[in-house]
């Protein structure tokens, strides 16, 4: 069970060292997208949690629904995609899983994988760094 937990740390931090939010209309807006990650980058919201428990998923979980709330809609349902793979990982007992279980949770981990690195290239291709 260590290499779940490793997994959903190293995921998870990857994950969400590009996201944070602030208002925004329902169009998106790139600019203030753009904005979010650096007030991410200033201001971690899951600093002071553990990763990979239950108060890191929460911290998580709230900052991409904030960043989804203001993403360009090219994003957006990438956006959305992690929040529901993350509110699945969330709600699991690394220690009560069986093997099976364990498998099927590989399709979770690959959506993190591949919507990150969508939202990164978004972020390099309209973001000035």
């Amino acid at each position: 069970m260590k290499r779940l937990n490793a997994s959903i740390i190293g995921l998870g931090f990857g994950a969400v060292l590009t996201l944070t939010g602030c208002g925004g209309g329902d169009d998106g807006d790139t600019q203030a997208f753009c904005a979010t990650m650096l007030e991410f980058e200033e201001n971690d919201p899951t600093a002071g949690t553990e990763q990979g428990t239950p108060e890191f998923f929460e911290a998580t979980i709230e900052a991409m629904e904030e960043a989804r709330d203001v993403a360009p809609a090219e994003i957006r349902g990438d956006l959305e995609a992690m929040i529901d793979s993350f509110g699945l990982l969330s709600e699991l007992d690394p220690t009560e899983l069986s093997a099976q279980e364990f498998e099927d949770l590989s399709s979770d981990f690959e959506t993190i994988q591949e919507t990150s690195s969508r939202i990164d290239n978004y972020i390099a291709n309209n973001c000035d760094n």
